[in-house]
């Protein structure tokens, strides 16, 4: 009877918050809060990860797309702050509230990620088709650009998954590292997806 009365107390909150949580947003436009953080640098929030958009001389770059379903309102919402037409979109990690989005995206765009990202992608029932699924990949290290259109791409292992990345706008003063560095508290590690704590190699 002690260890049942001890489950249900341990389990009992858990419930009471589930219920309390709000229901989430459909997928709008509306839904989403743009915060510019620098004058070619955005960041695009709500539904699933922040999003990043790099705007270059000529296009837009979109590092996330947050979850399934978001990614036609994500590209609408970064029509409204910018003409420039999104060409490239780079994944940080294979969890699905940043690469979900991908499948609504245009034909011609191209998805970058690190390999272990494509390959831990192409399990996933979302891209049963191939749409959205990465067409570039890196192992260490890749630079996608010249001048001040550079964005440079940084693999340092594993971390809260196997295919964790950082993406660098010198010309914006901003890096992006999605999941690896989460706000003020340690990110949860996936070890499911190859996560682990470690010394980085640089």
């Amino acid at each position: 009877r002690r260890s049942m009365f001890l489950l249900v107390a341990f389990l009992l909150p858990i419930a009471v918050a589930r219920a309390q949580q709000p229901a989430q947003p459909p997928p709008d436009p509306a839904n989403l809060e743009v915060q510019k953080v620098k004058e070619n640098v955005y960041v695009v929030k709500g539904g699933g990860a922040n999003s990043t958009v790099f705007l270059t001389t000529r296009a837009a770059i979109v590092v996330d797309m947050k979850n399934p379903g978001w990614g036609t309102a994500l590209l609408t919402k970064i029509a409204s702050f910018t003409s420039l037409p999104v060409t490239t979109v780079i994944n940080t990690h294979s969890h699905s509230d940043h690469v979900g989005g991908n499948a609504e995206l245009p034909p011609g765009v191209e998805v970058v990620t690190h390999e272990v990202a494509k390959d831990q992608m192409a399990k996933m029932p979302a891209f049963a088709s191939g749409r959205g699924l990465p067409t570039r990949t890196f192992r260490d290290r890749l630079t996608l650009g010249t001048g001040p259109d550079r964005v440079e791409l940084f693999y340092f292992g594993p971390g809260q998954t196997g295919g964790d990345i950082w993406a660098v706008f010198p010309a914006g003063g901003t890096i992006t590292a999605g999941d690896a560095f989460g706000l003020k508290n340690p990110t949860r590690i996936d070890s499911g997806l190859g996560g682990k704590i470690g010394r980085a190699h640089v």
